[in-house]
């Protein structure tokens, strides 16, 4: 069985689920559970099989940012991922700043913005799962990071995209791929799945 070697295999994918000989989805440590887009044929040649999975997980993840970016519902996070929902975020947070850079709107409006989505988030619900919990908290972590970053831009008046304190942020955008920017950097967004994990202070 390849169920006690996925740890040294994958970041975050500890178990995959098997039904009728097709591996259906796979979850995190904390129990995140992962539909994969196609289900994967399990063979007797594990080298085929592991390959499809390694690529199917990644295109599966892809699908569900696409998803959650054109989503408006109100229970994402029961939805999607807490790598799918962190990215999300990410993405639009850099076309949402860039957007009031290029129309020089108040940086005080959009730290406001995040402060709502801050108080949003930190709002006692007892019903919540743990899981829930762990998707909440990343996204808390990210939003302070968020805050932090439109201080520092504001600042150093920033008037342009290409301002230094602004192209040293890491930056996520979505165009026809997702990919990452830092300064005068870019690579690509791997779609490897990372679980839930939990994340160190910023």
């Amino acid at each position: 069985s390849i169920q006690p070697h996925l740890k040294s295999l994958f970041q975050g994918i500890v178990r995959i689920n098997v039904f009728n000989g097709h591996i259906v989805s796979f979850q995190s440590s904390v129990g995140e559970v992962v539909q994969l887009s196609d289900p994967v044929h399990v063979t007797e040649r594990p080298e085929v099989w592991f390959a499809e999975l390694v690529q199917i997980h990644k295109n599966s993840l892809s699908e569900l940012l696409t998803k959650c970016m054109n989503s408006n519902s109100s229970d994402k996070l029961d939805t999607f991922p807490s790598q799918i929902l962190d990215l999300s975020e990410a993405i639009a947070f850099s076309s949402i700043v860039e957007k009031s850079i290029e129309t020089k709107s108040s940086f005080f409006h959009l730290k406001e913005m995040f402060q709502g989505k801050l108080h949003s988030l930190t709002r006692q619900n007892t019903f919540e799962s743990n899981l829930v919990r762990s998707k909440k908290n990343a996204l808390i972590l990210d939003i302070l990071r968020c805050l932090d970053v439109i201080d520092d831009i504001a600042k150093n008046r920033v008037h342009s995209v290409s301002d230094w304190a602004w192209q040293k942020q890491l930056r996520y955008y979505r165009q026809c791929e997702c990919f990452v920017r830092m300064s005068d950097t870019t690579f690509g967004y791997s779609f490897e799945y990372q679980g839930c994990q939990p994340k160190l202070v910023y």
